[in-house]
């Protein structure tokens, strides 16, 4: 199975009277804040529209990912217990190893002189 990935086009987030408003795509609205200074406000309503869309798009990509993977796992003769038990520990094994990678870089930097460099 192919997935095709696209960005979002929502939420979009626009201004009315000073207040943030977030637009979702079934209509509904919703008041993030209100930003005074119209300069911080631009900045916001980018930050807060690119990370609304980015965790869409993450979003929808695995849940695409994981009914991907149902269907191979079903397909392997796995029980549908089984396969939320595997894709549940996969996925707790990805976040795991992640932040220690993160935590990782953040203690040994590349370029950091140290005594001792551990990779």
């Amino acid at each position: 199975m192919k997935m095709i990935l696209a960005w979002p086009e929502f939420p979009r987030v626009e201004v009315l009277d000073n207040k943030i408003m977030i637009l979702f795509k079934n209509g509904k609205t919703q008041v993030w804040g209100i930003e005074e200074d119209s300069s911080q406000r631009d900045r916001a309503i980018k930050d807060i529209q690119e990370g609304l869309r980015a965790i869409k798009f993450l979003s929808t990509s695995l849940k695409e990912f994981v009914e991907s993977s149902y269907v191979v796992l079903n397909e392997k003769g796995f029980s549908d217990d089984q396969n939320t038990e595997y894709i549940s520990d996969a996925i707790h094994n990805y976040l795991t190893e992640q932040r220690a990678l993160n935590i990782h870089k953040m203690c040994f930097p590349e370029n950091q002189p140290t005594l001792f460099y551990v990779k």
